[in-house]
């Protein structure tokens, strides 16, 4: 496919929504839609647009960002999916990043599916927007933690099912069951160990691009380490967790699988879109997530990292010292640092 003009479209900062315009979910999506613009435009014109209110136009974004390839919409957001179906047609191919709440992503990956979709299906997504479609579809072929409709007799997070980025989630350490129980919520083991995300690209083979520790709190996304060493054991697990994963859900392109590393490799979500780490792999590989995005769907991809730098990404509200800001929205940010040219195990 001869890609000269890409649609990226990024639904929380590009978009007046005001679930998603709070600072520190939206934040997460600017730094997103940044590197993916600043990749794909060493090779290609992207595409884009955003409502008048997005928060896209009141963010500090690191110099090679320019709101120049933004097209700039008096709309509301009740209007996005009509104008999102434009450039989509008008555009060479489509690339979506978007929650899974209220199924959003799939919403618009329905669309994006008759337009050169670089991600995966909306049958694909439907499957990993709802955390108890994806633990019955999942279970018996990769370890799971007990998941279940109804409270649990041991120590459980409730968890929405239809969310990212950990928001939602509660813990009971009562460890006894309940006769109450909530049908937008599943209920499921807490796993003492590593939190960790596998980031991936899938095509016409499963690559693995990068190996990450998650930094949570209080559940909610907060940063990562990228890469995050691991032992040769643990290694194999998890990438064959993480593969398996993939494999079984059909999901194509960028994607990645949340694990929590006890005893085992415990498979606890699953996104089928860009995840949040990919902002660091320029930094930490030398490598193009665009590029590597379009050769995928090419089926031409050749996965060559330039180097291994071990970087921290967090998500604050505080003046970090020593940090690249990379994305600032009201008091939150998005800052990179550099902490090693070696993969480090960082505690």
């Amino acid at each position: 496919m001869s890609c000269i003009k890409p649609f990226i479209f990024e639904f929380a900062g590009n978009t007046g929504n005001t679930v998603f315009t709070n600072p520190c979910i939206a934040v997460e999506g600017l730094a997103m839609f940044s590197t993916l613009m600043r990749d794909f435009s060493s090779f290609c014109s992207p595409v884009s647009f955003a409502s008048a209110n997005a928060p896209v136009w009141n963010a500090i974004i690191s110099d090679y960002f320019t709101p120049n390839w933004i097209d700039r919409i008096d709309r509301t957001s009740g209007d996005v999916f009509e104008k999102f179906k434009e450039y989509c047609e008008m555009s060479d191919c489509t690339l979506i990043v978007a929650p899974e709440d209220d199924m959003l992503l799939y919403k618009l990956s329905k669309i994006a599916d008759k337009h050169n979709n670089l991600g995966s299906s909306a049958e694909s997504v439907k499957i990993t927007s709802d955390k108890w479609v994806l633990y019955k579809r999942l279970k018996g072929k990769v370890d799971l933690p007990e998941t279940s409709l109804r409270p649990l007799s041991v120590k459980h997070l409730i968890k929405p099912r239809t969310s990212c980025g950990g928001a939602g989630i509660k813990i009971n350490t009562k460890n006894k069951n309940s006769n109450k129980s909530d049908c937008n919520c599943i209920y499921q083991e807490f796993i003492d160990g590593i939190d960790l995300s596998v980031s991936l690209v899938a095509g016409d083979d499963i690559n693995v691009i990068s190996i990450n520790k998650q930094l949570l709190k209080d559940f909610e996304y907060a940063g990562a380490i990228v890469p995050f060493r691991l032992s040769m054991k643990e290694l194999n697990e998890i990438i064959s967790a993480a593969v398996e994963t993939v494999s079984s859900l059909r999901i194509f392109g960028y994607c990645g699988i949340d694990i929590v590393y006890g005893d085992r490799a415990y498979v606890v979500d699953v996104n089928a879109r860009l995840t949040t780490p990919a902002v660091t792999f320029k930094a930490s590989y030398g490598i193009n997530v665009g590029k590597i995005i379009i050769n995928n769907f090419d089926g031409k991809l050749n996965l060559e990292t330039k180097r291994c730098v071990c970087t921290k990404l967090l998500k604050t509200d505080r003046n970090v010292t020593g940090c690249e800001e990379l994305v600032k929205y009201c008091d939150s940010k998005i800052v990179l640092e550099i902490l090693h040219d070696k993969c480090i195990k960082v505690n």
